[in-house]
């Protein structure tokens, strides 16, 4: 099995589940001690609710965008990705 090509698997699940505001695999991809880390965003979003609460308010301030993760770090334990945003630019 490989770990990396399979957590980049299900980072595109949550990225189309995401753009589709499909909640029930939002939450599914989500632990409830998530801790979402935002640029410019001094401290992080924890918890699945508050991480949820702000995208459904996201979605009312840019209603046509969508979300493309890149998994930049893997491993059993822990994965993180870099968001793009149409029109972001690398910090």
């Amino acid at each position: 099995m490989d770990t990396a090509a399979d957590n980049q698997r299900l980072m595109k699940t949550l990225d189309d589940a995401w753009n589709s505001q499909d909640w029930d695999t939002f939450n599914s991809r989500h632990a409830e001690n998530v801790a979402v880390y935002w640029p410019g965003q001094p401290m992080p979003t924890t918890g699945r609710h508050n991480h949820k609460a702000e995208s459904i308010e996201f979605f009312k301030a840019f209603r046509t965008i969508t979300l493309t993760t890149t998994l930049t770090k893997s491993s059993s334990a822990r994965e993180t990705g870099r968001a793009r945003l149409p029109g972001s630019r690398e910090p």
